[in-house]
């Protein structure tokens, strides 16, 4: 029972970490089915709200945060060839869920996977 509890506790307090603190990382693993979140990290960011970055490890560039009342939002470009993919994230720090949507311009968006993340001490992903 203490157990459970306890790991309600840390469930619920990790997510709202993110809020008090400017500055930190989101290891993030994608699941298809609520139930079955895979222990894998899929994506790992750091997050640095002064500067209203956010940077991915492995890819080489970082890309704006921007506040969408509670959400806050990882959008960026990428050129692909002689067209330009969009990929939308939504991170609700209350929750911990990461929506993930990619397209290309101009056309209609595919999920890419939702993702939940743990909220970890900041360090640079770019390193």
């Amino acid at each position: 029972m203490r157990l459970t509890l306890a790991l309600v506790l840390f469930c619920v307090a990790a997510p709202a970490a993110a809020q008090e603190a400017s500055r930190f990382n989101l290891e993030c693993s994608e699941f298809t089915d609520p139930d079955t979140v895979r222990e894998d990290v899929d994506h790992e960011f750091s997050v640095d709200l002064d500067a209203l970055t956010v940077c991915r490890r492995n890819n080489p560039r970082c890309a704006e945060v921007v506040r969408q009342g509670r959400f806050l939002e990882f959008s960026y470009r990428v050129p692909d060839g002689d067209r330009t993919l969009e990929v939308f994230r939504l991170y609700d720090p209350q929750t911990g869920w990461l929506t993930q949507i990619m397209r290309y311009e101009g056309e209609i968006g595919r999920t890419y996977g939702d993702a939940v993340c743990k909220v970890t001490p900041f360090r640079s992903v770019t390193d």
